[in-house]
């Protein structure tokens, strides 16, 4: 091999590594602004789905966060109503994430929420209940705020004003 065709073939190496080093960044910008959504308004809603079972429909919404939740830009909120009734709203997460892979399902008495194939929640229409599973196992029932409207209304106003 010439001495002139090893130059070459050591230049294209370095235009090569030189696009993967630029790329790599490019790639992670481009990541983060479409999980963080910056362009997104302050507190846009999104229609995430809806489900009716029994009695009950049901909403889910997520909500674009102000600046002071940076590192965890959306809250997601599960609504419900007994059939013509008034709606309540349940924080389900507080998360970095839009749009997650949120689904529900009904199960025995209620309707299981679900996070991609894991339980997050748990609403009983039986007692009107619902319950947020923890990530460390644990889980507590959490009361809701009804609002006069149709979702999404201002039910993260509501929530602070609950806490």
């Amino acid at each position: 091999m010439s001495s002139e065709t090893k130059g070459e073939a050591k230049s294209g190496k370095r235009t090569w590594l030189r696009v993967v080093l630029l790329a790599i960044p490019l790639a992670m910008l481009v990541w983060i602004g479409w999980n963080f959504r910056p362009w997104m308004p302050e507190g846009r809603a999104v229609y995430l789905g809806d489900a009716h079972f029994g009695d009950y429909d049901f909403q889910v919404w997520q909500r674009k966060n102000g600046l002071a939740d940076a590192t965890e830009p959306f809250a997601t909120a599960l609504f419900v109503r007994k059939t013509s009734g008034l709606w309540t709203a349940y924080l389900l997460d507080i998360q970095d994430t839009y749009r997650p892979s949120i689904s529900l399902r009904k199960e025995s008495s209620g309707v299981a929420i679900l996070y991609g194939k894991t339980k997050r929640a748990y609403f009983d229409e039986e007692r009107d209940q619902f319950t947020l599973y923890h990530y460390d196992g644990g889980s507590d029932v959490r009361e809701g705020v009804m609002i006069d409207s149709e979702p999404p209304d201002n039910w993260w106003q509501r929530l602070s004003q609950v806490r």
